[in-house]
This record gives C-alpha cells, sequence and structure tokens, in this order.
C-alpha cells in the first residue's frame, strides 16, 4: 500500500528514539520524573497524526472540485512525480485537444513536470497531438515499464474513462500502486490536473514541515524536561501547545480549494 509501511516504520522509529531519550536522562540524571516528562514532552502521535490532518483536508479541498483520491498516501507520492503520461489514445477523443491540452501541458511544464505521450496504434494521432503540445518524448508500454522500473520518483499515467452509468472521467494511476485509479477526476477536463498536482504537492511539503517541527519542538522539550525546568504537568502543556501548531499548520489546506479557483489556465 502507498505510504503505509513508510509511516509505520517513522513511528516506530519515534518510538524506540524517545524511549533511548527517555533512559539516556534517567541514566544521567537519576531522576525518574525527568524521563517520564520528556516522553510526555515528545511524543511522535502529535506529528504523525497531523499527517492525516493535512491529507484529510486537502482531500475535501479537491473533493470540492470534483476530484477524489484513493488513499491519502497518493498525495504524498503524487507531490513526487517528475513524470506524467497521457494516454494518446484517449486524448484523441477530446473535443478540444488541439486547443486547451498544449496550454495544459505549458502548465505542468511550468511546475516542473516532464510531459509523455503513450504510444498507440495510431501514429499520425500520436505525432499530431505531440506537435500541437510541444511533446517529443514519445514511449511504448514497454519504455513506460523500464522507466518505472529504474525512477525512484513515482511516474503517474492518465487515462480517460467511459461509463454509461457515471459518464466520462480522467483517472490517475500511479507507478508502483496495483490499482488502476489512485485518483479520480470526475468529467473530461484536464484543467483540473495541475490543480491535483499542486494539491499534492503542498500535502506533501505541510507534512514534511509538520515532520521538522514536530522533531524540533518535541526534542526541545526533551532538553527542558532532561534539565528539570519542565514538569510532567508543563511537559503536558508543552505537548498540547506542539500539537495544536502541527494541527493549525496540517488544517490550513483546507481553505486552499476557494483560493485554487482564483487560478486560469
Amino acid at each position: 500500500m502507498l505510504n503505509e509501511s513508510s509511516e509505520n516504520k517513522k513511528f516506530l522509529t519515534g518510538i524506540a528514539a524517545l524511549l533511548c531519550f527517555a533512559v539516556l536522562i534517567y541514566w544521567g540524571t537519576g531522576e525518574m520524573v525527568r524521563a517520564v516528562t520528556a516522553i510526555i514532552a515528545f511524543s511522535p502521535c502529535a506529528y504523525l497524526l497531523t499527517g492525516s490532518t493535512a491529507a484529510a483536508g486537502a482531500e475535501l479541498s479537491l473533493a470540492r472540485r470534483s476530484i477524489f483520491v484513493r488513499t491519502s498516501g497518493v498525495l504524498t507520492h503524487l507531490g513526487r512525480t517528475e513524470t506524467i503520461v497521457f494516454d494518446c489514445n484517449a486524448l484523441s477523443r477530446m473535443r478540444s485537444i488541439d486547443t486547451d491540452f498544449p496550454r495544459i501541458v505549458t502548465t505542468l511544464r511550468h511546475m516542473g513536470l516532464h510531459p509523455v505521450l503513450r504510444m498507440g496504434d495510431d501514429a499520425e494521432t500520436v505525432a499530431r497531438i505531440g506537435a500541437a503540445a510541444g511533446i517529443s518524448d514519445l514511449r511504448s508500454d514497454a519504455d513506460m515499464e523500464r522507466a518505472s522500473a529504474s525512477s525512484a520518483a513515482p511516474i503517474a499515467l492518465v487515462h480517460f474513462h467511459q461509463c454509461a452509468a457515471h459518464g466520462s472521467s480522467i483517472r490517475i494511476a500511479l507507478s508502483g500502486s496495483t490499482s488502476a485509479a489512485d485518483a479520480v477526476i470526475l468529467g473530461d477536463d484536464l484543467h483540473a490536473l495541475p490543480v491535483l498536482v499542486r494539491m499534492a504537492r503542498r500535502t506533501r511539503g505541510k507534512i514534511e514541515q509538520n515532520e521538522i517541527f514536530g522533531n524540533t519542538l518535541g526534542l526541545i522539550g526533551v532538553g527542558l524536561a532532561a534539565a528539570g525546568i519542565l514538569t510532567p504537568v508543563s511537559g503536558a502543556l508543552w505537548h498540547a501547545a506542539s500539537a495544536l501548531i502541527l494541527l493549525l499548520n496540517a488544517a490550513s489546506l483546507r481553505s486552499v480549494g476557494e483560493r485554487e479557483k482564483k487560478f486560469a489556465f
């Protein structure tokens, strides 16, 4: 599963580090209360849970734009994507392929993404779409499999799905995932794709910020506990204040959905 193993590893590493700090404090000071205070002041649960809060806020903002992700881990992985592959067979059925698609590709390039066309059976159509959008990187399925195996960052494959019951949708699958659709954009408007990528990067950034903030605040709390400045009560207050800072930082993604409407493509 995307991101689950890494989150479990971070949690276990945080618990192990916390116990080591407590043992060292007790060994150095001989006071159990200082060791217990350190555990109270620095709990890895605080900044791990704020990752879920950031993802939940991002998912809510995206849902308002009819964009849905399969799991919260999809956003952090999509935020690392450097290559985006378009299914050329599906693109050829877009009504505004010659006008809208080149602008969308330009927007994605400005975001640092490398666009690729997935080759289909119609070489003439592939060449036409590639020329119109300025995409010269054309890859077969075998080429993409080799690229996915050698790339450290996940590759996003964009394809279209038509359903008689639910209409058309745009589906994004990430390399390394067992799902055919890690994210779904209802309808056939590719303008929502830069919005999804931008939100994924912001989500990843918020989670990384909270990891840094959480570790920093936690280590300061451990130092204060070791020095005897914090008591168990004040250590609990330190922990609560730290968690509140991280939660507010993560929850700020909830308001991004409205601000995203200011962007025009």
